[in-house]
């Protein structure tokens, strides 16, 4: 909750210093002093730092979302060597070295890069006077179970090294031998809990005046191929395409909304999901819904992202938050097919996170069978929630189907009555005024035979025997897809 929330207040601030950065980069700008930019980017800076922080609270507590890939580590290391360079300063001597070819690991690359350069900088700091920095791979066979893989990854320095005492607490948050200012104490305890995460182990060996080695080690595979990054764009900018911006918390919507303009976007806001359902609803043609993952009422928002995307096959989702455990993060790790950028995020982040997904394939079409000149059959949908039952709806149509709507029970009832041509029924179970199974029992009785088909959550549910018995009844368990209505719908003869 603290994660999520300080998060969300670094978002506004990241969000309007960057939009004022723009705005001081404009002609009209020009005559400012100086120091105004410094200002400004040290309160960027700030800001990054706090952001940092909480990352790295995150990480300690083995709370941060990871987006696991099979990598060759020793690729990845040494891609790193430009910026080890420079973050180290020439008095260190950096050397990579590995076993050729490399095994591979499962692990989110940018927080490995996170971890191996939050070491270097120990090590650095540990050599005031200059050393030399040694970061190896190695793959390891454990003895006891050989078919158990590892990788070690080592990191060594010649520097001044740890006492006993130093070395027995070095895991501990918030403990530091830096100086005042120089260190939070969370750099080890961060990297512990991501290797910790990424079901590894980590070892530290040190004395005094003999430098350190720091091993980290993750199980690893002989076979499995190296998973490729999205190449970048070449032009990362939106080309004016229509998004809708989720997101209850009116500080963030606005500077999230506004800093999607400033990339090329046109930008709709919604500050919940109702009302983003009712703007769904009046206007079309949206290109990607960008989301917050937390917010209050219902439905929430990846079961309204799940809906508006089985209406709108092409909507792309990202979801953006400062802390989604348990919604769409579970043990750590980002749930499949969910995009997630974390608050606070950056401009160029943002913008390339937009125009990679935004770039991706759409999803394979649901083939529909063909149409011929007979009149579209009839469905009565009974659906009080106005999101699902939009969703629904669309995806009825789209299958060639008529729909006749109620939101409760009663309306069904009426249209049953006043002879309304009903082929199917597709109800849902937990209607206002009336048990949806009980509404089913009364649709046969005025239409023997009637197909019904029952739409719910409850995975375990199974309608009565006479139900069964009187007709082609079908359950499809929400949320469900455009193949699995198409399936149930002519396992009813529809």
């Amino acid at each position: 909750g603290v994660a999520h929330d300080f998060n969300n207040l670094l978002q506004v601030v990241e969000g309007n210093l960057e939009l004022l950065a723009a705005d001081l980069s404009t002609p009209a700008a020009a005559g400012l002093p100086a120091a105004v930019q410094r200002r400004l980017g040290h309160a960027l800076a700030g800001a990054e730092r706090g952001a940092r922080l909480t990352r790295q609270l995150l990480a300690f507590s083995r709370r941060q979302p990871l987006t696991p890939k099979w990598v060759d580590v020793l690729a990845l290391v040494s891609g790193m060597s430009d910026m080890l360079a420079r973050t180290l300063g020439e008095r260190i001597e950096v050397a990579i070295l590995g076993d050729q070819p490399s095994w591979t690991v499962l692990v989110d690359p940018t927080q490995l890069e996170n971890a191996v350069l939050n070491l270097a900088i120990n090590a650095r700091d540990a050599m005031p006077e200059g050393g030399r920095l040694t970061i190896e791979t190695r793959n390891r066979r454990d003895p006891s179970a050989p078919d158990d893989l590892w990788l070690e990854i080592a990191v060594s320095d010649t520097g001044v090294g740890m006492t006993p005492q130093v070395l027995a607490r070095v895991y501990e948050p918030f403990f530091s031998t830096k100086p005042e200012g120089r260190g939070t104490g969370l750099g080890l305890p961060q990297v512990q809990g991501f290797i910790a995460q990424s079901n590894g182990r980590m070892e530290i060996e040190s004395a005094p005046g003999a430098g350190a080695v720091v091993r980290l080690f993750l199980p690893a595979s002989a076979t499995r191929r190296v998973e490729q990054a999205a190449p970048r764009p070449a032009d990362a900018r939106g080309r004016g395409e229509r998004i809708l911006v989720l997101e209850d918390d009116d500080a963030v919507r606005r500077a999230v909304a506004d800093l999607v303009r400033s990339l090329g976007y046109e930008v709709t806001e919604a500050a919940s999901t109702a009302e983003g359902a009712r703007v769904l609803a009046e206007s079309a043609g949206f290109d990607l819904l960008l989301s917050d993952v937390v917010m209050p009422g219902t439905p929430s928002p990846p079961e309204f992202a799940r809906a508006a995307q089985a209406a709108r096959p092409s909507l792309k989702v990202l979801f953006m938050s400062g802390y989604a455990e348990d919604v769409v993060v579970h043990q750590g790790r980002v749930d499949a097919d969910i995009h997630l950028i974390e608050k606070p995020y950056r401009k160029d982040a943002l913008s390339l996170a937009l125009r990679r997904l935004l770039d991706e394939a759409p999803p394979a079409a649901v083939p529909v069978a063909a149409t011929d000149a007979r009149p579209r059959r009839r469905v009565l949908l009974v659906e009080d929630d106005a999101l699902i039952a939009m969703a629904v709806a669309d995806l009825l149509d789209a299958l060639g189907y008529e729909v006749i709507e109620a939101r409760d029970a009663a309306a069904a009832q009426a249209a049953a009555r006043n002879g309304a041509p009903i082929d199917i029924a597709l109800t849902d179970l937990g209607l206002p005024d009336m048990d949806g199974e009980e509404l089913a029992g009364w649709l046969r009785a005025e239409r023997p035979g009637l197909p019904i088909v029952f739409a719910t959550g409850r995975s375990e549910f199974q309608p009565s025997e006479a139900l069964a018995a009187g007709g082609p009844t079908q359950v499809v368990t929400k949320p469900f897809n455009t193949r699995v209505l198409q399936e149930a719908l002519a396992a009813c003869g529809a």
